[in-house]
């Protein structure tokens, strides 16, 4: 068998936004793009990364990398000419979701106790570690294997530093672990 497995592909961010509607409503025709698509779109337009390097990021090859980035292109700009109703196909791939907690169970800034990393999957929580929480200038270095990070509402600079350095960050302060994952 020749070349790779759909889905194999090392995606680097997960969105939390997956539907989008042009104004006044949900369209009669929806397109689908596969995160693969999306990951293409964001780190070649939105990080502006030559295709060699993106392509590393990703494990593909530089041509599968510029095939993926010309349907995602075609498709955005379907959504966007004919008011197309747009779902991101999100792959139930297992992930690490890490948050700041004083309890271990309900989020808090980054000044809390500890910070909580979970394993989900399929929408479930499989399991949890428990850490003394860090310091927001050494959190990078704990979350390499991280790919959703859940920050309280008043943590907006490591929201940004984390977002610049690719990380999915969203804003879950006061929420309990399920709630989070629910989301996700």
């Amino acid at each position: 068998m020749r070349g790779r497995k759909r889905g194999e592909t090392a995606t680097l961010f997960r969105p939390i936004f997956r539907s989008f509607f042009a104004r006044g409503g949900e369209s009669a025709q929806t397109i689908k793009m596969s995160q693969e698509e999306l990951e293409a779109l964001r780190l070649a337009d939105y990080e502006g990364l030559h295709h060699e390097i993106a392509a590393t990021k990703l494990a593909l090859s530089r041509p599968t990398f510029s095939r993926l980035l010309e349907r995602a292109r075609k498709k955005t700009a379907e959504f966007l000419i004919f008011g197309k109703s747009l779902a991101i196909e999100v792959a139930q791939k297992p992930f690490l979701c890490a948050y700041y907690s004083n309890d271990r169970v309900t989020t808090a800034n980054s000044e809390a106790l500890y910070l909580v990393i979970a394993s989900i999957d399929g929408g479930k929580i499989r399991s949890m570690r428990f850490e003394d929480a860090p310091k927001a200038e050494t959190l990078p270095e704990k979350l390499s294997d991280v790919n959703v990070v859940a920050l309280g509402k008043n943590d907006g600079a490591l929201k940004e530093r984390l977002n610049a350095l690719g990380f999915c960050v969203l804003v879950a302060e006061g929420e309990n672990f399920e709630q989070i994952a629910r989301r996700l």
